[in-house]
Order: structure tokens, then C-alpha cells, then sequence
């Protein structure tokens, strides 16, 4: 199995692909990918959102959107509406699909995970693991995210904003999680 450990001090700050703010680029697929192409298979980041706005587009991708803090979010785009009420709320949505954010409280921080969808499958869970455990993993690679506090996984400590990536496993290898209650987003990518 390979894993990946990745903090603050390893993310990349770039523009956003429609240039309306920034981004810090968590970790992207294949390594050294570009937006602007569209070549990349997954990607994941995090913005400080300070004023609302037409969101990126990403042709052939699905994104999940998260709610880390501030008042809420509100997307809108060809007659649906998404709301980002609270934090660790998340929407699901193609990035082909133009649609404008708003801010009905002022500025927030959003976390992203994109996947090409001719390629991948993504699901998530949210766990507090409260103590140790042993978790199965499921697809092809594994994406364990911690929003605040400290959690473990695959013998690694998380503190907020890390990430851990594990690839190469085989379906059903368990790796060890655990914590204090903190909340821990396992994102799992599975090849169609």
C-alpha cells in the first residue's frame, strides 16, 4: 500500500480557473496536472470564499463541495438551487453546469474534491472515531481528510487541513483510524 501524508506546508496556492479568487491545491491527479486542460482525474482543495460569484467550470468532472466555516452558501445554475448551510454540510454537482454562488452571510472556507467521471466514482462518509479502530477500505484509492482537530489514520496523525492518500491497496485492506470524536472525511475514488 502507498500513502501519502500532506499538510499545510505541502499545498499549492493558484489562481481559480475562472480567476475570481484562489485556491490552495491539496493534491491533484496525475501529479503535475494543470485545470486549464482539463487532464487531471481528481483533484482536491480548499478556498477562502469572500464574495459571491460565477463558480469554475470543469468540463466532464463531478465535484463535492463542503462547507468548512462561515455563514453558509447558496449555488445556483440552471433552475437548481444548492445550499451550504452549515459546516461539513456537503452538494454533489457537475462542474459542466454554470452556476453562481452566493454569500447570504459573508465569507466562508469551502473544501472540493473533482473527479473526472468517465474515469472514477466517488463516495464519502463522514466519521468521529473515539478511539481506535480498524477501517476496510473500499475502490481504488482513499482519501482521508481531517476538517478540524486531530484525527489518525494509516498510523498517521492529522492535524486540521491534512490529508492522508492511499492507493495501491487491495479491496477490503483495513487500516487503522482513530480519535477523539474530531470529524474525519473518508473519501473513497473508485476506477469505472
Amino acid at each position: 500500500m502507498k500513502i501519502l501524508h500532506k499538510t499545510l506546508a505541502d499545498y499549492k496556492s493558484m489562481p481559480w480557473k475562472n480567476g475570481g479568487g484562489t485556491t490552495l491545491e491539496m493534491a491533484i491527479s496525475p501529479e503535475g496536472a494543470t485545470l486549464g486542460d482539463g487532464s487531471f482525474l481528481w483533484r482536491v482543495s480548499s478556498a477562502d470564499v469572500s464574495t459571491g460569484g460565477p463558480f469554475s467550470l470543469f468540463p466532464e468532472h463531478d465535484r463535492l463541495l463542503f462547507l468548512l466555516s462561515g455563514g453558509g452558501m447558496i449555488l445556483s445554475g440552471e433552475g437548481r438551487q444548492l445550499s451550504l448551510g452549515r459546516s461539513l454540510w456537503a452538494e454533489r454537482f457537475r462542474g459542466d453546469i454554470p452556476c453562481e454562488c452566493t454569500l447570504p452571510l459573508g465569507p466562508v472556507k469551502d473544501f472540493n474534491v473533482i473527479w473526472r467521471r468517465d474515469a472514477f466514482e466517488c463516495t464519502f462518509q463522514e466519521l468521529h472515531p473515539d478511539g481506535q479502530e480498524l477501517l476496510p477500505l473500499e475502490g481504488d484509492i482513499t482519501i482521508f481528510f481531517a476538517p478540524s482537530g486531530i484525527s489518525e489514520a494509516c498510523c498517521d496523525l492529522l492535524r486540521t487541513m491534512d490529508l492522508v492518500i492511499a492507493e495501491d491497496y487491495s479491496p477490503g485492506e483495513k487500516v487503522p483510524i482513530g480519535g477523539i470524536g474530531n470529524p474525519l472525511l473518508v473519501f473513497t475514488l473508485e476506477k469505472i
